[in-house]
């Protein structure tokens, strides 16, 4: 499991720190960290790096959505034709968001909010995309 799964299925809220990790994640960045200026929403910007050793960059704005705390934003993620289901669990309270590609693979998330359960299943999803490739 990666260090990114583990912080989202940890998470009992979304964050600008999470959603800066996530579109490293996603855009294969090494994340350094956030520079949020809360009254001013739209400095929030993250520092990443390309590679190891190579020059700090910062994200334009409006790069890293609200990906944890915004259903819009987080369903922006999901890979293009696959299929989305959203419940709550009744054992646990938790949500579940299941993704599927229509064929044989399904891909789980479960987390406090409705964001973060799609967070989970999303990186879960491009990872296993990744590994397949």
């Amino acid at each position: 499991m990666s260090d990114l799964l583990d912080k989202l299925q940890r998470a009992t809220e979304g964050s600008r720190e999470l959603d800066a990790l996530i579109w490293c994640h996603l855009n294969g960045k090494r994340f350094i960290e956030v520079f949020d200026q809360p009254h001013w929403r739209w400095q929030t910007q993250c520092f990443y790096r390309e590679r190891p050793r190579s020059p700090q960059q910062v994200t334009r704005d409006g790069d890293v959505l609200d990906y944890t705390t915004n259903l819009q934003d987080a369903v922006s993620l999901v890979p293009e034709g696959w299929s989305l289901h959203l419940h709550r669990v009744p054992w646990n309270g938790l949500i579940e968001a299941s993704l599927s590609d229509g064929d044989r693979l399904a891909i789980q998330g479960n987390a406090s909010t409705l964001t973060l359960a799609l967070c989970i299943a999303i990186i879960k999803a491009h990872e296993a995309r990744a590994e397949a490739a």
